[in-house]
């Protein structure tokens, strides 16, 4: 784990969510909450005033939704982490999040050392990319190119 705190940030319209995120990374003394946010035109409020290293983001809210939010926010900055957490599996939502910023994807039932893995991880690499992950963007890249795994012949 790094030895420097990570400040993270919770964004989701709904209290009682944010508030089991926070409790949930209450017990490792590495992780520190900046601010909490129930929507993107608070979190971007928010960051006039304090930087978090890594967001976790909703995606579905009011006033300002968490594709918009990602936009706005890679306008103004590109450094900080982007893990979207959403109760969405499907592969257009992963995939549209990624391509336009973000740096990893949770669903909202991931458990909590999950959570605190993907920080880390999204803090230290740059991305945190679990099987939900993996699996939405090979099947985004696969077909492309139509790989024919039977035509391809080992060589002495």
């Amino acid at each position: 784990m790094s030895k420097k705190n990570i400040y993270y940030a919770v964004v989701d319209d709904h209290e009682i969510f944010r508030k089991g995120i926070i409790a949930a990374l209450a017990d490792t003394p590495e992780l520190e909450l900046a601010f909490e946010a129930g929507n993107g035109k608070e979190l971007l409020n928010a960051l006039a005033k304090n930087r978090p290293d890594v967001i976790l983001l909703d995606l579905k809210m009011p006033e300002m939704d968490g594709i918009e939010t990602i936009k706005e926010l890679r306008k103004k900055d590109d450094e900080v982490k982007v893990i979207v957490m959403s109760m969405y599996d499907e592969d257009k939502y992963i995939i549209q999040s990624m391509e336009i910023g973000a740096n990893g994807y949770l669903l909202k039932d991931a458990k909590p050392e999950e959570i605190k893995t993907s920080i880390f991880t999204a803090y230290e690499t740059g991305y945190y990319f679990n099987d939900l992950v993996n699996k939405a963007l090979l099947k985004r890249i696969v077909p492309k190119h139509k790989w024919n795994l039977c035509s391809i012949r080992m060589l002495d």
